[in-house]
């Protein structure tokens, strides 16, 4: 992708540069660490201009960063990475993550979170105690769209949120969910996504 925008001229060789170099400072602070108190505070710095690049990579628009985490704000992601490395010692550690979830026509699609042994699982770092119903939403669209349509293969038995803020847990087994609620997510997404095809080429001037 970087070379793809260097040759288009979106960004200069120093850019290009700059970007590497910094992708090559993130990948050496592991070596220096032996726990979450260990990461350096430049490695939060560092993410944040990784991530920037990553947005890019989805949006084709880059926004620089304009505000980076202070002491605070960083003793509290280490906190929140402490109680997210407990939550997988205790559940499982990731299988997969970044699993993939779409539409059969690919106008609805998304990456879910992470995938333990047969149980989703999504991450959020929200002030709030109490379970969000597009949460729900939100599990039952990467299960339907990942899984219960077999666009990945793993059997899935449990459905469950992970809020590393509040440090708490929420799941359902999936047995526990009756099938006509999958159909219906099932199908009301293909309508839609359909729905978004038409629009998209209607914007693009295609027929």
């Amino acid at each position: 992708m970087l070379k793809r925008y260097l040759d288009q001229g979106l960004i200069s060789i120093d850019d290009t540069a700059e970007i590497i170099g910094k992708e090559e400072q993130l990948n050496q602070i592991p070596n220096r660490i032996s726990s979450v108190d260990d990461i350096p505070d430049e490695a939060f710095r560092l993410e944040m201009d990784i991530c920037a690049w990553e947005i890019a990579y989805r949006t084709n628009k880059y926004v620089e960063p304009m505000n980076y985490p202070d002491e605070i704000s960083i003793q509290h992601l280490k906190q929140m990475m402490k109680r997210t490395e407990n939550f997988f010692n205790e559940y499982g550690w990731p299988m997969r993550d970044a699993f993939g979830a779409s539409t059969k026509n690919g106008y609805i699609s998304g990456d879910g979170d992470y995938l333990l042994k047969n149980t989703i699982v999504d991450l959020k770092t929200s002030n709030k105690a109490t379970m969000q119903i597009y949460w729900v939403w939100q599990l039952l669209l990467y299960h339907t769209l990942g899984f219960y349509n077999h666009f990945n293969n793993e059997k899935i038995d449990r459905l469950m949120i992970f809020n590393a803020r509040a440090d708490i847990v929420f799941y359902i087994d999936v047995v526990d969910i009756d099938q006509s609620v999958f159909e219906f997510v099932n199908d009301a997404a293909e309508k839609q996504s359909w729905v978004n095809k038409k629009l998209i080429k209607q914007m693009i001037g295609i027929d």
